[in-house]
């Protein structure tokens, strides 16, 4: 944070300059309506994640659901924002996927297929979509789907395969 705030001023001109570099991309692309269209999502993307690391000082970029019951690292918002990480910054991918995957394979997620969310924001504390690990409740197909798409889609544009073998059983 202090480095943030002696920098301010760099750290301002440069993020504006790439706002005006996306726009003027996204208006040659789609025209001004697209261009404005895509600022919004843009920014609404970046704020549904928080930024931190984890205990090992791993990068974690945790989604939060916003206007539903604030379950943090979902799958279901992971995937559909990851094209945009992709692009600009594959290693926030990453973050999204660790805890994900680091629940995923505790004893209290005692399914073979992937996890909904991993718990509320900020505590992430367990599954809370569904009821937990109730069975009837959950969603496998979709959350394998978009994990195994996702996982694919960070290997080919990184092109790093090893981050999706530290987590194989």
């Amino acid at each position: 944070i202090l480095r943030a705030f002696n920098e301010y001023e760099d750290i301002f001109k440069r993020c504006n300059r790439f706002s005006d570099e996306l726009y003027r991309s996204a208006v040659t692309c789609g025209g001004e309506k697209y261009a404005e269209l895509l600022m919004l999502a843009y920014r609404q993307v970046i704020a549904a994640h928080k930024l931190c690391e984890d205990k090992k000082g791993e990068l974690l970029f945790i989604s939060k659901e916003c206007f539903s019951n604030a379950c943090a690292a979902t799958v279901d918002v992971t995937y559909p924002s990851i094209p945009l990480f992709l692009l600009y910054n594959p290693e926030l991918v990453k973050g999204m996927l660790r805890p994900i995957f680091r629940y995923a394979a505790t004893e209290e997620w005692y399914h073979d297929f992937a996890p909904h969310d991993v718990g509320t924001y900020p505590l992430l504390n367990g599954q809370v979509y569904g009821g937990g690990t109730n069975l009837a409740d959950q969603m496998p197909i979709e959350e394998c789907g978009n994990m195994l798409i996702t996982v694919a889609a960070l290997s080919l544009a990184s092109g790093d395969f090893s981050f999706a073998s530290e987590y194989l059983p």
